[in-house]
C-alpha cells in the first residue's frame, strides 16, 4: 500500500571534506585578521613616533629661536631630525614650563584635552602610572592621561623628566670623536611618555595598544622596549617598527654612494649600530665600525624608519 520512503542525507565523505574546507577557510581568515591588526598596529605606532617627533621638534626649535634676527639656531632635516647643534637649549622641565604644556600649546589642543596642571583635574602622577605598568596586567584605563591630541592619542606622564636605568651611559660625540660634555647629561635624563596610539578604540595595555616612548631634553624621541628579558615590544620588536641604517661611502675616486649597513631590522639594533643610540639601551647591540665617531672616521651614519602602509 505505501512505498518505500526514500531518505536523502550525506555521506560520512561529503561531511568530512565540508569541515575540512570550513577548517581552511577559517584557518586563513584568522591569519589575515592577524595580519590586518598587525598592520594597523604598526601604523599607529609609526603614527605615534612621528608624532612626538613632529611635537618635540617644534618645542624645541620654538626654545632655542634666540638669535638678534629672529633666525633659528638649527633646522631639521629631510627627515625631521633636529640637525646638532652645541649651544642648543634643553627642553623645559619645571612644574610650570614642561613638555606638557609645551604641547598643548603646540598642538592647540581644545579644553578638556589637557590636563598639565597639578591638582584636581590634573593626568595621573609619575607614581601612579609607574605602578600601574609595574602589575602582572599593565592595564592603565584607570589611569587619567596628561593629553588628549586631536588624532586621538592619549599621552601619559608628560611632565616631569628624569634620569633612566636605560639611558645612563648614554654618550654624545662631537665630530671629532670626543663626548659632548655640554649635551650627553642632557640626553640622560628624559621624559618617559606612555601613548594610547589608538585612544579609547580597544584596551589600554601597555605594550598591547599603549607604548612609551623616551623623549630626552636635547631632543631625542626613542621608542622604549620592556625591561623583562625575553620579552619583546616596542624598539624591540619588529613588529611594531623596522628600521634601516643608511650611510655614504667615498671610494677612492672621491665619488660618493649611499649605501645601506642594515635593512628592516628592530628600531633598536638600527639606532644601536648607527651609534644614533648607546650605553645600556644597547646591550644587546655595539655601534658598528663603519658608524664609530673618531677623529679620523666622520662617516654619517643615519635611522631610517620604515614608514608602514596605511590600512
Amino acid at each position: 500500500m505505501f512505498g518505500k520512503i526514500k531518505r536523502y542525507a550525506f555521506s560520512m565523505a561529503e561531511v568530512m571534506i565540508v569541515f575540512a574546507i570550513t577548517t581552511v577557510v577559517v584557518a586563513v581568515s584568522v591569519k589575515i585578521i592577524k595580519a590586518q591588526y598587525e598592520s594597523a598596529n604598526r601604523y599607529l605606532y609609526y603614527s605615534a613616533y612621528k608624532t612626538l617627533r613632529d611635537l618635540t621638534n617644534e618645542i624645541h626649535l620654538e626654545v632655542n629661536t634666540v638669535n638678534a634676527d629672529g633666525t633659528k639656531l638649527e633646522e631639521v632635516d629631510d627627515e625631521g631630525n633636529v640637525i646638532e647643534n652645541y649651544s642648543l637649549k634643553p627642553l623645559p622641565n619645571s612644574d610650570a614650563d614642561n613638555l606638557c604644556t609645551r604641547i598643548a600649546a603646540v598642538a592647540n589642543l581644545a579644553i578638556g584635552g589637557n590636563r598639565c596642571s597639578a591638582g584636581e583635574g590634573s593626568g595621573s602622577s609619575q607614581a601612579d602610572i609607574e605602578n600601574a605598568v609595574a602589575q602582572p596586567e599593565k592595564d592603565l584605563s584607570l589611569m587619567m592621561p596628561d593629553l588628549t591630541l586631536r588624532n586621538g592619542m592619549k599621552l601619559y606622564n608628560v611632565k616631569k623628566a628624569k634620569d633612566h636605568s636605560l639611558l645612563s651611559n648614554f654618550v654624545i660625540y662631537n665630530m671629532d670623536g670626543t663626548q659632548d660634555n655640554t649635551r650627553t647629561p642632557q640626553a640622560r635624563s628624559a621624559y618617559l611618555v606612555y601613548v594610547d596610539i589608538d585612544g579609547s578604540r580597544n584596551s589600554t595595555i601597555l605594550w598591547e595598544d599603549v607604548f612609551p616612548f623616551y623623549i630626552t631634553l636635547n631632543g631625542y624621541v626613542i621608542p622604549a622596549y620592556p625591561e623583562t628579558a625575553g620579552q619583546e615590544g616596542g624598539a624591540n620588536n619588529i613588529v611594531d617598527m623596522a628600521a634601516s641604517v643608511q650611510y655614504e661611502d667615498e671610494d677612492a675616486a672621491g665619488k660618493v654612494a649611499e649605501k645601506w649597513l642594515v635593512k628592516s631590522v628592530t628600531f633598536q639594533q638600527a639606532a644601536c649600530r648607527a651609534g644614533f643610540v648607546n650605553g645600556s639601551y644597547c646591550a644587546a647591540f655595539t655601534v658598528d665600525d663603519t658608524c664609530k665617531k673618531s677623529s679620523t672616521n666622520f662617516a654619517d651614519c643615519k635611522v631610517k624608519v620604515v614608514v608602514p602602509l596605511k590600512f
